[in-house]
């Protein structure tokens, strides 16, 4: 089972499925796809399955040190929130359910690649406007360019979890 990334695929306002074209913007995103090539192809000479997870983008208490966790860290602390760009479109996805996928894909028995997300994409801009409705405040915000090496859009196509390894992100 190898944690792979949406981040493999090119830049497109179109809904993203396994068999999308992979062209990857940053280094996170080279590397998990030169990583998917070299498991394929052990697969084929070896004949071991595997499993590739796609996962989109992680929010919870684990990765409180970056992205969305830290906005939201911040929020709850009056600290002011860095956002760059602010009108991409991103899936975001619980630990919770990224391990509940991994422990499907071990009871999985062919080699397969999956996405992993919720299948909804949100803007910085709205999860801002939420993380301020939970709190009842507004929060102080620094706006910044978005960063080149970040996606603009990202909406993953799940149907292939949900059928085969019965995913479904809570």
């Amino acid at each position: 089972i190898f944690a792979s990334s949406r981040k493999v695929y090119a830049e497109t306002k179109e809904i993203l499925k396994e068999s999308s074209l992979l062209d990857p913007k940053n280094i996170n995103g080279i590397t998990k796809m030169f990583s998917e090539i070299l498991i394929r192809d052990f697969h084929v000479k070896y004949k071991i399955p595997f499993v590739i997870l796609r996962f989109s983008n992680f929010i919870g208490e684990a990765n409180e040190k970056r992205g969305i966790s830290i906005m939201i860290k911040n929020a709850i602390q009056e600290n002011k929130i860095t956002m760059y760009g602010g009108n991409q479109e991103i899936d975001l996805l619980y630990y919770n359910d990224a391990v509940n996928a991994i422990i499907k894909s071990v009871e999985y028995n062919k080699s397969e690649i999956f996405n992993i997300g919720t299948g909804k994409s949100i803007t910085l801009k709205k999860v801002i406007t939420k993380i301020e409705t939970q709190l009842e405040k507004d929060v102080e915000i620094s706006v910044r360019p978005i960063r080149e090496f970040e996606s603009i859009y990202c909406k993953l196509d799940i149907s292939k979890a949900h059928k085969y390894l019965k995913f479904r992100a809570s």
